[in-house]
């Protein structure tokens, strides 16, 4: 009776111990579900924020890549309608500079010509004053000589002051066209010096102008190719960047994967391990 009683109470407690046993590897397994779904929430929420600051990041890079594209076409804009106001400015400052030379060209060809002729003016009225009071001399050295005859010299006085009067009157006259003939003619003749000096000046800047466009033209032209050079090798070295970026990114995410699967496998099978050497010493313990 005795040994079929121990017999009995070993089976209980073997059952007890199973049943125990059973409840724990539940319980066990429960716990480890839960801490299982929790670090695996963890992950999820760690990598959503990790793949939305990656999102973040990647849509600043192209906010940033479009800010700079929309400030170089404004900046190339810009630069274009400074280069047309400073060529308008330009061909303004030339047209006025053509227009200022030729004013003073012809100015100072008229005022050369204007002393020219009064001096050739003053010329000859001294040499007519001349001429006038010699012939006066002659004149009255004559009336003086025909002085005896008072009736002749009263009529040769009014003769010889009616012809001295329409002499003088006559080589006025002739002076003054004489003189405005040369002047004309010396004007028209610094006017067209002056219009081919003009024309040459004009000529010379312009090809000088043309010259220095063609130059400020061809900086430019190099200038732009360096620039859209250095943009498309930085452009490249940035999407590589990216591309590799990328590439570790997905690496690293398949290593971290599988050393989170052989991380959780050794846990697990420490646990079961460690349960069932519990479980065993509790049963040995039970059934002594």
């Amino acid at each position: 009776a005795k040994k079929a009683e121990e017999e009995r109470m070993a089976r209980e407690a073997a059952e007890a111990a199973e049943a125990a046993k059973k409840a724990e590897e539940e319980r066990l397994a429960r716990e480890a579900a839960e801490a299982a779904e929790a670090a695996q929430r963890a992950e999820e929420e760690r990598l959503a924020a990790q793949a939305a600051d990656a999102a973040r990041r990647v849509e600043e890079e192209r906010l940033a890549r479009e800010a700079a594209e929309a400030a170089e076409a404004a900046k190339k804009a810009e630069e274009e309608r400074l280069a047309r106001e400073a060529a308008e400015a330009a061909e303004d400052a030339k047209r006025a500079e053509e227009e200022r030379l030729a004013a003073e060209a012809a100015e100072a060809a008229k005022q050369a010509e204007e002393e020219r002729l009064a001096r050739e003016a003053a010329e000859a009225a001294e040499a007519a004053k001349k001429a006038e009071e010699e012939r006066l001399a002659r004149e009255a050295a004559e009336a003086a000589e025909e002085a005896k005859r008072a009736e002749e010299e009263r009529l040769a006085a009014e003769a010889v002051e009616a012809a001295k009067k329409a002499e003088e009157e006559r080589l006025a006259r002739e002076a003054a066209e004489a003189a405005e003939a040369a002047k004309k003619a010396e004007e028209e003749r610094l006017a067209r010096e002056a219009a081919e000096a003009a024309e040459a000046a004009k000529q010379a800047e312009v090809e000088r102008l043309a010259a220095e466009a063609a130059e400020a033209a061809k900086k430019a032209e190099e200038e732009r190719l360096a620039r859209e050079a250095s943009e498309a090798a930085e452009a490249a070295r940035k999407a590589e960047e990216e591309r590799l970026a990328h590439e570790a990114a997905e690496a690293a995410e398949t290593a971290k994967r599988a050393e989170e699967e052989r991380l959780a496998a050794t846990a697990a099978e420490a646990a079961k391990k460690a349960e069932e050497e519990r479980l065993a010493y509790e049963a040995a313990e039970a059934a002594e």
